[in-house]
């Protein structure tokens, strides 16, 4: 998986640091919403077994709450894709 652009983003995670992907992001009252894309062999895989795996690098920090979407759940931007 890769992060993508979306609309409604509002800035880019990690923009300019060598050892990290650049994060396009939404943030918004304490909540940071970021879009990922799949290639096809990935979206075959999701559609078969119906599952996608996250992984959270904590850096010995507490895990935060955090939810998965397939919508952008921005109420104003609902309606892009």
């Amino acid at each position: 998986m890769h992060p993508v652009e979306f609309v409604g983003q509002t800035q880019i995670v990690s923009k300019d640091q060598d050892e990290y992907r650049d994060l396009p992001a939404r943030m918004d009252n304490g909540i940071m919403t970021c879009c990922w894309g799949m290639n096809w062999r990935q979206r075959i895989v999701a559609v078969f077994t119906g599952r996608i795996y996250v992984e959270v690098l904590l850096c010995d920090r507490k895990l935060q709450p955090m939810r998965l979407n397939t919508k952008n759940p921005h109420p104003r931007y609902r309606s892009h894709v």
